[in-house]
């Protein structure tokens, strides 16, 4: 899904500008998993989509654009992408309240406009396509191709005249290797950007990066882990010297029951963020609260995430607050589709 790609982008971002200075120092990629501290577990957590919410249900017209595009994608990169065959349709409302919000973008859109993203699923409850609707235009930019274990081996990315490939290879049921390649539609040159490895244990370990197509020598990321197999320690290095320049490092820290609980994040030698998560008690996340350091140690921002859910296992709605202000939110629909 798109968050999978901007995990990307926001780590291409990190390394692209890590020669500036501290006042204009990038931050890095954090853990995407939701792991959170215990807390207790209230009826606040369960919220029935709110009337005003619901919207004209055009799933037939979704489909229709999303099995064409498919089928595009399929004449131009053969039957590695699988045929369309949708089971249920998620629907996310972003802003629908369409506050204004300038300067903040997602993909394009700006936070204070209402759009919509709609998420195909197969009957094994795998993604298998994405539809991005911005201003009343929907545009199918996401195809996905599983193994025989359920695993994501391929992730096809459209975005305007181009297209990112995300291919993970498997062994014995483990990821060990993935790359990110970029591919420009009107030649069809095919590039790798960046390049994976991982553990024994399917943990990553070192990324690298490409420069025009060639492989730097330097190691740009490296990972530690605990005997648990959990990360602690994420290093970053420059890339602006031959010599490896440790730029930031990220700490994790976990509860007894193994949830993070802590992320922080430091430029050289001092904290510039750190990240509280925690927990309802049926163990979905109930909270993030982002806080931001300068140089001296003095908070300058403060964001606060909070998710709520109709049932354990599927989020209904997203808050976000700065400065103690709502600046987004993001409503989740599920609809199960009837082939027959």
């Amino acid at each position: 899904m798109r968050y999978r790609v901007l995990a990307f982008l926001l780590a291409a971002a990190l390394l692209s500008g890590c020669s500036q200075g501290t006042a204009d120092a990038p931050e890095p990629a954090e853990i995407t998993n939701a792991q959170t501290t215990q807390a207790e577990t209230t009826t606040e957590a369960f919220v029935p989509p709110p009337a005003e919410y619901e919207t004209v249900d055009n799933s037939a017209e979704i489909l229709r654009v999303a099995q064409e595009q498919t089928e595009q994608m399929r004449q131009k990169f053969g039957d590695d992408i699988p045929a369309f065959e949708p089971a249920e349709l998620v629907t996310i409302i972003e802003n629908p309240d369409e506050m204004t919000y300038s300067g903040i973008f997602e993909q394009g859109i700006q936070y204070g406009q209402k759009s919509y993203t709609y998420i195909i699923r197969d009957s094994h409850g795998n993604d298998i396509g994405e539809i991005l609707q911005p201003e009343n235009e929907m545009v199918f930019n996401e195809a996905y191709v599983y193994d025989s274990d359920g695993h994501i081996i391929k992730d096809y990315i459209l975005h305007d005249d181009n297209m990112t490939i995300v291919t993970d290879t498997y062994e014995n049921g483990v990821l060990k290797h993935g790359m990110f390649e970029h591919l420009k539609l009107e030649d069809g040159e095919l590039k790798p950007v960046w390049e994976y490895f991982y553990d024994e244990h399917g943990n990553l370990l070192e990324t690298y990066r490409f420069k025009d197509g060639i492989k730097e020598v330097m190691n740009l990321m490296k990972n530690e882990y605990d005997e648990n197999g959990q990360l602690v320690c994420a290093e970053t290095f420059g890339d602006d010297t031959e010599t490896d320049h440790l730029l930031w490092t990220t700490c994790y820290e976990y509860d007894e029951k193994d949830k993070l609980v802590l992320t922080e994040v430091y430029y050289n030698d001092y904290l510039t963020k750190s990240v509280q998560s925690e927990y309802f008690g049926f163990g979905s996340l109930h909270r993030e609260t982002t806080e931001k350091y300068d140089e001296n140690g003095e908070l300058t921002d403060k964001n606060v995430i909070e998710y709520s859910y109709d049932d354990p296992d599927h989020v209904h709605q997203i808050v976000e607050y700065e400065q103690g202000k709502q600046t987004y939110k993001a409503i989740f629909k599920y609809k199960k589709i009837d082939n027959t």
